[in-house]
């Protein structure tokens, strides 16, 4: 079971601010994420295919060739906004640190 630390941790590291019944939500959704995985866990590998290295499947890659990309106009024509050349995002990131 996840604890009230745990999961304040989770929210600061995460830079969410959640009331107390958004908390409680994604508290529920986390822990029967944690419990499948617990239930993965206790699978029998068996069954599974060997790795590569010991002759298992091949990965089959095709050759590395370059081919002409879209110029900077026709990249930019699809763009919502952009400016000197470059596509404009808004700002999301900012100096503040979550409480």
């Amino acid at each position: 079971m996840l604890t009230r630390e745990e999961f304040d941790k989770l929210q600061s590291l995460a830079r969410l601010r959640l009331s107390e019944e958004e908390g409680r939500l994604l508290v529920g959704h986390l822990e029967r994420i944690l419990l499948y995985i617990r239930r993965l866990e206790t699978l029998s590998a068996g069954a599974s295919l060997p790795p590569a290295e010991e002759g298992g499947a091949r990965l089959l890659l095709r050759a590395d060739e370059p081919n002409p990309g879209l110029s900077a106009e026709e990249a930019l024509s699809a763009a919502p906004d952009f400016g000197s050349g470059a596509f404009r995002a808004p700002w999301i990131l900012t100096s503040e640190d979550p409480e």
